[in-house]
């Protein structure tokens, strides 16, 4: 035997939470960010501009706002909680993605939040991170999936390869390569399936 491979699924449901920071050097007046959350390869929304020191209820509501327009009424947050807090240079914003029981739009792994953070003229040099305090996870395993995508232009030739987090980067595979042929080297690899 030459390695083994594992898997195993919890019943136990743990939401994700992830936390927003607004740090300053001086107070700021006209500052204002927006969050934008990107759920699939297809779909990018971002929020209106919120002032500096949004309370929680606004960027909650308009995190759960992501997705609506007059055309187009697209749901892509719909259980979250947020909480805020001051430090002693800014805010940071505590955001739990599906802590509902009732609900699993947001549950497991979430993508990260984005954000951007305009000065408007203030001084106080803002700057904006989003950082995940705790992954989430679905209950019974559901399966995560990431899409591989290999551009070009002209004729498609080459090697590429792929690391996952803290991982090791693979050996080169051909850019033509199928895709069995892909999957049993990803799933024999040890450095991605740690």
């Amino acid at each position: 035997m030459v390695g083994y491979f594992i898997e195993w699924w919890s019943q136990d449901k743990l939401p994700e939470v992830q936390n927003v920071r607004l740090l300053y050097t001086t107070l700021l007046s006209q500052s204002t960010f927006t969050l934008s959350f990107s759920p699939s390869p297809t779909v990018k929304k971002e929020t209106s501009n919120l002032p500096w020191n949004a309370s929680a209820d606004l960027v909650r509501r308009e995190i759960l706002n992501l997705g609506w327009d007059e055309d187009l009424d697209l749901v892509v947050v719909s259980d979250i909680q947020v909480s805020r807090s001051t430090l002693a240079n800014g805010y940071q914003w505590t955001i739990t993605f599906g802590g509902n029981p009732d609900r699993s739009l947001n549950d497991g792994d979430q993508v990260s939040l984005s954000g951007s953070v305009m000065e408007n003229g203030d001084a106080g040099s803002p700057t904006i991170t989003v950082s995940t305090s705790q992954d989430g996870r679905r209950s019974s395993g559901l399966n995560e999936v990431q899409y591989l995508q290999v551009l070009g232009t002209g004729i498609l030739s080459g090697h590429y390869r792929i690391k996952f987090s803290a991982s090791e980067w693979t050996s080169l595979f051909p850019s033509m390569q199928v895709l069995p042929t892909l999957r049993m080297h990803l799933n024999s690899s040890a450095r991605l399936a740690r």
